[in-house]
């Protein structure tokens, strides 16, 4: 492969360049138990009438012939729908009961309606005209309940099990490994307590947008040590590395890349910080993104979130609308840093030392998009 030359690259175009290397998007089944924050591939299209027979709206008996009548049977929700009713008996049926036919010579009446002695159920008011919901009364069978690229909330959740849809096929999950490098994140004497905070950032809204994450390290400057971690990742679709792009003596990556893959960006610009990198190891993407917390966060947005909706063919979610931001804190101190323009973005990095909270933000085809992240 050629490398491609250095220098400022317009985002787009470096996702773009990217996009070649990924295998298309595929799909998988899942259960609705478990399709939460998952992605529809294709249109959910209800195969039956639904409902797909006579619901009873109230608590009531279903009545053959002349009263009063003898009672000898009840029916709720999802009890067996084969019954039938001889003359002068009648079957209790509680709301929401199911019933595949009406016979015309059934009447219904509501519980309140009825005078009970033992099992002798008598009439007090005319028959319940309003009690049947009937088939097809919401939905008919090839109506579409949700569009394919639609991510799945608990409420759809909800929907699909009412409606019995109990599969549906969304976007297979790319899977995305985190690895974390340097040397100085490594704390000898208490190793647990070690925070990679540019991962610990990018983590949860890898997975909100999809990547099913895998997380590794912090790995000591070592070669040997990157090599194995290297290998142990082999199997994600993209590997990230964070910390290690600069050319100092500990920055060890770039060597280990030279040896085991091939370049495709060895060098791109970044909006702060250190040098960015993409490589190809077994047809795999490798980037590295700078240790520094703002640049890697910033860079997740530019390029690895426009990767995988690109990837999918969907229209790139702004993540202002699944947080609550406030635009200035009523407390605290607040200050802005205004960054250079990154090719068609602005990067802004508000901190405040409001609740402890740090909000890092940028401007990118003049939509506003927003990481708030807690210390």
């Amino acid at each position: 492969m050629v490398e491609l030359s250095e220098g400022k690259r317009d985002y787009l175009d470096i996702v773009e360049e990217l996009l070649r290397f990924l295998p298309p998007a595929n799909s998988q089944e899942v259960t609705s138990t478990h399709c939460v924050g998952e992605v529809l591939y294709e249109d959910v299209v209800l195969k039956e009438n639904f409902p797909k027979y006579f619901v009873s709206r109230f608590d009531g008996y279903l009545c053959k012939g002349q009263p009063p009548f003898k009672l000898v049977k009840e029916i709720y929700p999802g009890d067996d729908l084969i019954f039938s009713i001889d003359e002068g008996c009648c079957i209790f049926l509680a709301t929401g009961s199911f019933v595949k036919e009406i016979e015309s010579n059934l009447q219904f009446f509501k519980i309140e309606d009825v005078k009970i002695d033992g099992n002798l159920i008598t009439p007090l008011f005319e028959e319940t005209k309003n009690n049947w919901i009937k088939p097809g009364s919401d939905f008919l069978a090839g109506d579409k309940i949700f569009s394919s690229g639609k991510k799945l909330s608990y409420k759809d959740k909800f929907a699909l099990e009412l409606l019995g849809i109990r599969l549906v096929k969304v976007f297979k999950r790319l899977n995305l490994s985190i690895i974390n490098t340097g040397t100085e994140l490594i704390n000898k004497g208490d190793l647990s307590q070690v925070v990679p905070l540019s991962s610990w950032i990018i983590s949860p809204i890898a997975h909100f947008d999809g990547f099913n994450v895998i997380q590794s390290g912090p790995i000591a400057d070592n070669e040997i040590l990157l090599e194995e971690v290297l290998r142990e990742n082999s199997n994600s679709d993209i590997i990230l590395f964070i910390g290690g792009t600069g050319k100092g003596k500990r920055d060890v990556i770039r060597k280990v890349l030279n040896s085991k893959a091939r370049p495709i960006f060895e060098k791109f610009n970044t909006p702060i910080g250190k040098n960015s990198y993409a490589y190809l190891y077994d047809d795999k993407i490798i980037l590295g993104f700078s240790g520094i917390i703002q640049a890697s966060v910033a860079l997740y947005y530019l390029i690895l979130r426009s990767l995988i909706f690109k990837q999918r063919g969907l229209k790139f979610e702004n993540l202002v609308d699944f947080c609550e931001i406030q635009e200035k804190p009523v407390n605290g101190k607040c200050n802005w840093y205004l960054n250079e323009k990154i090719e068609n973005g602005k990067l802004i990095l508000k901190k405040c030392n409001f609740l402890n909270s740090e909000f890092v933000a940028f401007h990118l085809n003049k939509e506003l998009f927003i990481q708030k992240t807690d210390f």
